[in-house]
C-alpha cells in the first residue's frame, strides 16, 4: 500500500467514526466535531489497583483544524497539555496527546479529565 493509500484510507477512518459517534466539544471558544470516549482505567500498583485518571479520550480530526488559518485555535499543531476543553458543558483538561506525529496520523488524539 502505497501513503497516499494510507492516508486515505486513515480519513475516510476517521470521517466514518465522525459520523457515526461524533459529538461537539469546544476548545478556545470554538466549537469542533470530535469522538469522545470513556477513558480506560489503568493499573497503578502503587495506588493498590485500578485507577482512571483520563476521564475521556477525544479524537479530532487534523483536517477540521486547518494549519493554514492563522486564526485557527490549533493552527501550530496540536493542542497543549493543561489546555481546557469543554464536553457537554463541563470543562476538562487535557492530560496529554497521544497523536504520534507522522504524516500519515489523521487525528490528535487527546487524554483529558479532571485535575
Amino acid at each position: 500500500m502505497t501513503r497516499a493509500g494510507i492516508t486515505a484510507f486513515a480519513t475516510a477512518m476517521a470521517d466514518t467514526l465522525n459520523a457515526l459517534y461524533g459529538s461537539t466539544v469546544t476548545y478556545g471558544d470554538v466549537d469542533y466535531q470530535a469522538v469522545v470516549s470513556t477513558g480506560e482505567p489503568e493499573l497503578n500498583l502503587e495506588a493498590g489497583g485500578f485507577q482512571k485518571p483520563v476521564e475521556f479520550v477525544v479524537r479530532l480530526r487534523k483536517s477540521d483544524l486547518p494549519e493554514s488559518n492563522p486564526f485557527a485555535v490549533w493552527s501550530q499543531g496540536p493542542p497543549s497539555a493543561k489546555s481546557a476543553i469543554t464536553i457537554n458543558s463541563k470543562t476538562y483538561y487535557i492530560f496529554a496527546v497521544r497523536e504520534h506525529f507522522s504524516p500519515l496520523a489523521q487525528e490528535w488524539i487527546l487524554e483529558v479529565g479532571t485535575p
